[in-house]
């Protein structure tokens, strides 16, 4: 793509721009929204609990972070799931962490992982615009969070293999990414526990997620997934 035509994309409004890569053939713009939704009502029946997000979370201008209606989804699914061990693949400022950490039960640990500076740097050719987990540290929820920056190749899943309750994925969204982290979400995420994934839905803001919903609709034709309704969250529950 030229940097004109770049350029013209940015100015286009969301219908032309649908219809623009539809015709360039742009997988973007060909990856339907096919799991079936469900409510939290109807995923978690008879649930009771209190969402709770920090008060500084509810507003703010970074536009990677996950909205605060998603972070209270995220709190309630937590209260329901009431989960011992949880693991948030894709830390990035620790603001999804230090939810799950607020609405687990007191004795919980939340595992969090995300790349250190200098491999981040490595990988994407660019310093990193945020210090991962600067949104927990020097709060209530920090000693129950256990954070591991990735500084070479791969990482050692093996001694969190089976034993946690929620796995929460939100790191590298292209399709083989979002297809590796999956892999050792279902790896990591005991019987009967919880997948969470964000980003499934997105909008012309972000094609890039469209790795995301592509990936969860090929395993969800072997696995019970569902998108949340109001969310752009994907659900692994294996009992909905």
């Amino acid at each position: 793509m030229t940097p004109l035509m770049g350029l013209l994309q940015t100015w286009m409004p969301p219908g032309l721009l649908r219809a623009y890569r539809r015709l360039r053939g742009d997988p973007r713009a060909t990856q339907p929204f096919t799991l079936p939704t469900r409510t939290l009502g109807e995923l978690f029946p008879g649930a009771a609990g209190t969402a709770l997000i920090p008060l500084e979370l509810a507003a703010r201008a970074d536009p990677w972070a996950v909205p605060a209606a998603e972070l209270l989804a995220l709190a309630a699914i937590c209260q329901a799931v009431q989960p011992p061990r949880v693991f948030e693949i894709g830390t990035y400022t620790g603001e999804s962490t230090r939810v799950l950490a607020l609405n687990s039960p007191p004795q919980a640990i939340v595992e969090t992982l995300d790349l250190a500076p200098d491999e981040y740097e490595r990988r994407v050719g660019r310093t990193a615009h945020f210090q991962p987990g600067s949104a927990f540290r020097y709060t209530g929820q920090a000693d129950k969070i256990r954070q591991h920056l990735l500084a070479g190749p791969a990482f050692d899943f093996a001694p969190f293999a089976g034993a946690c309750d929620l796995v929460y994925v939100d790191a590298n969204h292209t399709y083989a990414a979002v297809q590796a982290d999956s892999a050792q979400a279902f790896k990591l995420v005991r019987p009967g526990g919880v997948i969470i994934w964000d980003d499934y839905r997105w909008d012309d803001a972000h094609p890039e997620c469209y790795g995301v919903t592509r990936a969860l609709n090929e395993l969800a034709r072997a696995r019970p997934i569902f998108q949340i309704a109001g969310t752009r969250f994907a659900i692994f529950l294996e009992h909905p």
